[in-house]
């Protein structure tokens, strides 16, 4: 693909809108803030609009001690949940002609706003994607979750620019309102907490084909940080898997028949070596392995995260433990937590 380079004589003049929906990020929600202030965007073309989802921590709080003179607060009725819905009535309350979503734990680049807008004029797109980096890796655990991430970066890029997979991460997301409103926004993707990114990239791939596109820049990128126990962390992934399941496109469910065929041949093969010998499964976890470190290499050296390669055999053995975990769980589980608040995933 691609990089995308932003015109040195780019003259910003689209207003937009930041969309901030928040549960229970007290600690997080004041760096994301603080980033987003530092935008090298006009800040007369911004307006932000952090939406409270009935948080039960300090989070609004703390976000209004971040001065910011186009910043609005929204909480949301007792009848309403979800992120679905504070996505919903972000929309609503703001006047952006172009609308950006970003999680409350997450810190955007500077750039993010002017480049991203630069290649929605430009390209004349309706919906935009970008890259989003777990940061810090400091342990085994870490390690493994922001390669993983590399990995899933790579494949949503790839995606969504051919568009041949519908993957992407409504922590770095763009769409422009009269699409937004003309494909009747999140209208039909309730049913699940999750989803509210793929579903409406579907909609919008379906409906302006052609106009959807993958943002490819360094200077673009927003930053979150992992999981900080393996339960959130499988919860997290189930709760993603299940966006595929319920409303799947089929590329991308063959895409991830494949690698948990993969993960699940290498187990048996182990499993079987008394009966089959070792041969069966050094010529399947060879292949995986082989496969994984030239896609990872690739993609970690894009990120500037090169460093985490050092990690890759053991975050391999991991990898395959956790999409047979996930796998199977997205298939046979139907109720789920997200933040203290009890979930459907299917």
């Amino acid at each position: 693909m691609p990089e995308w380079r932003t015109d040195p004589d780019y003259r910003p003049a689209t207003k937009v809108s930041i969309l901030v929906p928040v549960r229970n990020e007290g600690g997080a929600i004041g760096a994301c803030l603080f980033a987003l202030g530092k935008q090298t965007y006009p800040a007369h073309l911004i307006d932000i609009h952090v939406i409270d989802d009935h948080s039960t921590d300090n989070s609004i709080n703390n976000a209004r001690n971040i001065e910011l003179p186009n910043l609005r607060f929204h909480h949301l009725p007792a009848h309403l949940t979800g992120k679905k819905a504070a996505l919903t009535a972000g929309v609503q309350h703001s006047r952006g002609e172009i609308i950006f979503t970003i999680d409350g734990d997450c810190v955007a680049d500077p750039d993010w706003l002017r480049t991203a807008v630069a290649a929605f004029e430009k390209k004349n797109l309706v919906m935009l994607c970008g890259a989003v980096s777990l940061e810090p890796a400091n342990s085994v655990f870490t390690t493994f979750q922001s390669l993983d991430f590399c990995g899933m970066m790579g494949i949503s890029a790839v995606g969504v620019h051919t568009a041949q997979l519908r993957l992407c991460n409504g922590a770095n997301l763009g769409f422009r309102r009269k699409a937004f409103v003309e494909v009747g926004g999140y209208e039909g993707l309730h049913k699940t907490a999750s989803g509210d990114d793929i579903g409406l990239l579907d909609k919008m791939e379906t409906r302006f084909p052609g106009r959807v596109d993958w943002l490819k820049s360094r200077g673009a990128l927003v930053r979150t940080r992992p999981q900080n126990n393996w339960s959130d962390f499988l919860r997290q992934r189930i709760r993603w898997a299940g966006k595929t399941t319920r409303n799947p496109h089929w590329p991308g469910l063959i895409l991830s028949g494949l690698v948990f065929g993969a993960s699940l041949a290498v187990l048996l093969a182990l499993i079987l070596i008394p009966w089959w010998t070792i041969y069966p499964f050094i010529v399947f976890f060879a292949i995986k392995l082989v496969s994984d470190y030239l896609f990872l290499y690739e993609m970690s050296g894009y990120f500037n995260r090169r460093d985490l390669m050092t990690g890759f055999f053991i975050s391999e053995i991991l990898h395959i433990i956790y999409w047979i975990t996930v796998g199977v769980g997205a298939l046979l589980l139907r109720k789920g937590s997200w933040k203290g608040r009890a979930i459907n995933l299917k």
